[in-house]
């Protein structure tokens, strides 16, 4: 590392150290055939008369409170906060099969076809976030949205840490091809680089039990997003740290994380009325939740990836640009952030029951669904940020490169190079054990 950079050093007695390709495989596998055997069990959930909250339920079932670690950066030893969500996070039992799935289906779509790309999404453990995310789903709907984690996670290392970072033509280029993908009628497109194949492949699994007004909405609201990455990515081309207002302000107005949370619901086949979204000057209640929810990963992510954002020079965290802004410690910003996430639980308790109250009993069904899914979503995610490597395995990036775990940006799945499985890992994924 460079001199005068902070490094990190996480120290916490529940986390596994996964430094090593190989400890992250062997541990994998061991979870693996752990999960494989466990029984779990499906509460009942009924919606009562009146005003219905779902977190009744999950509240009284109890939810995980990350023990406490610390975290050194430069010469500031941080205490990292417990995170108090009050959702419980179950597993389904397919984890083990949406793994498998995903990792077939990112090396036939170009997303990780080398050893250290494979490796790398293997360790991110996301077949874990999508088995909590939809416990009680189908097989199906479970593979789907593990498939979704990986694409996000790959595009968002790409714009952190990849070609996109540093190339804002190809950039575009990719973002419009995302775009042209989203068709009205789900029909397939050409396209040219790996992130648009994919792409266009999750939406056509994904938009076409959707309403039209549904892809309608879905297509302006990605629009949005891709426009708001990429005034950030120019932001960060520039070298300058956002204040806590300008970074707020981005996410505001379009984050994946938000997107993210209504394909969780496509993919179980849960779609909200456009009236309970509102408009742009008047957010309906639905609009209102998945902002709220956005903003609480958004803070659980940012304590938790501080060390990793820090090496690969990522100034889009919260925590970052709270210190920068007041001139505070990296401790004090991060107990800013962590008062953040209390107050968030608070306000999506009350929202929830807005919700509820302006859908009606009509639409009971389909509040109570969604306002699972965003308890699971919103759990999982912190049990999720515990097993994974994602955030742990920091190695430092040379600011201008991109990192050696991304596959290039370049279709080649069609062609000769790389036609065949280049890794043991990605050959035996489809139907075969894992190494």
């Amino acid at each position: 590392m460079s001199a005068g950079k902070p490094s990190g050093e996480v120290a916490n007695p529940i986390r596994r150290n996964l430094r090593r390709t190989s400890e992250v495989l062997h541990e994998y596998l061991s979870t693996l055939r752990a999960v494989a055997g466990h029984e779990v069990s499906f509460p009942e959930l009924s919606v009562g008369k009146g005003n219905y909250s779902v977190a009744q339920h999950q509240l009284l079932a109890g939810g995980r409170s990350m023990t406490q670690g610390r975290l050194i950066v430069g010469n500031e030893s941080l205490i990292v906060p417990e995170l108090n969500l009050p959702f419980a996070s179950l597993l389904h039992p397919g984890a083990v099969a949406a793994g498998k799935h995903c990792l077939g289906w990112a090396y036939r779509m170009g997303l990780a076809r080398n050893d250290i790309a494979v490796r790398h999404l293997l360790a991110a453990r996301l077949e874990r976030l999508g088995a909590r995310i939809h416990p009680h789903a189908g097989q199906t709907t479970v593979d789907l949205v593990t498939d979704w984690l990986a694409w996000i996670v790959v595009f968002d290392d790409h714009c952190d840490e990849g070609e996109l970072r540093y190339d804002l033509q190809l950039a575009r280029t990719v973002f419009d091809e995302l775009m042209s993908a989203l068709t009205e009628d789900c029909a397939s497109v050409q396209t040219r680089t790996t992130l648009g194949k994919s792409f266009a492949d999750l939406w056509q699994r994904t938009a076409a039990d959707m309403s039209l007004e549904w892809r309608r909405r879905f297509r302006g609201g990605t629009r949005i997003v891709l426009d708001s990455i990429n005034t950030e990515m120019t932001r960060q081309a520039s070298g300058r740290v956002p204040t806590e207002n300008e970074l707020a302000a981005e996410r505001a107005s379009g984050s994946i994380n938000r997107t993210a949370i209504e394909v969780w619901l496509a993919c179980a086949g849960i779609e909200i009325p456009a009236r309970l979204f509102g408009t742009e000057a008047e957010p309906g209640p639905a609009e209102n939740l998945m902002r709220i929810a956005e903003n609480i990963i958004w803070w659980c992510n940012d304590i938790l990836s501080l060390e990793k954002d820090i090496t690969s020079h990522d100034q889009s965290n919260v925590v970052i640009a709270t210190r920068h802004g007041r001139g505070c410690s990296y401790q004090e910003a991060v107990n800013v952030v962590d008062l953040n996430i209390k107050n968030g639980i608070e306000e999506l308790l009350l929202e929830e029951k807005r919700f509820a109250d302006l859908a009606g009993p009509d639409l009971a069904k389909t509040v109570q669904d969604s306002c699972v899914m965003i308890h699971n979503h919103l759990g999982g995610n912190v049990e999720w940020l515990l097993e994974t490597a994602r955030y742990r395995e920091v190695a430092p990036v040379e600011f201008g490169k991109a990192a050696n775990y991304l596959e290039s940006c370049l279709l080649v799945g069609d062609s000769k190079k790389g036609a065949g499985p280049t890794s043991r890992y990605a050959a035996g994924v489809d139907g075969h054990e894992l190494p």
